[in-house]
């Protein structure tokens, strides 16, 4: 609320926390923000908290230089990391991508963190 007072822009994207991966702290807070790329996801892949495998073979998805990128402790800033990496696989450096190839990539991030989840 407070920071709702101070704010002033054409466009606002707002995402309420449930904190069910992560601590409350700014740095776990949505949207993730990356160059011109807001992501929020509601929801938690299955097992990241509890078991370090899902968590370390989810890291292991994300190009390295993204890997640096990383501040917080979600699921969720890991998720946005995977599709930052799915679509740079898809579109040269400096292009800006179509619709279809960020629908491209969400799709593949999805079935990677499935295959990661269920360990196929």
């Amino acid at each position: 609320a407070d920071a709702a007072h101070a704010l002033c822009s054409g466009v606002v994207v707002a995402h309420v926390r449930d904190a069910s991966v992560g601590p409350v702290t700014e740095l776990n807070t949505h949207p993730f923000v990356h160059g011109p790329w807001l992501f929020a996801h509601n929801g938690t892949v299955a097992r990241y908290e509890k078991h370090d495998r899902v968590r370390a073979a989810l890291e292991a998805e994300i190009d390295r230089p993204l890997r640096y990128a990383i501040r917080g402790d979600t699921d969720s800033e890991r998720c946005l990391y995977v599709l930052l990496t799915r679509l740079a696989a898809m579109v040269p450096a400096g292009t800006p991508p179509a619709l279809e190839h960020v629908c491209a990539a969400m799709a593949q991030t999805i079935a990677t963190i499935v295959a990661v989840v269920t360990g196929s």
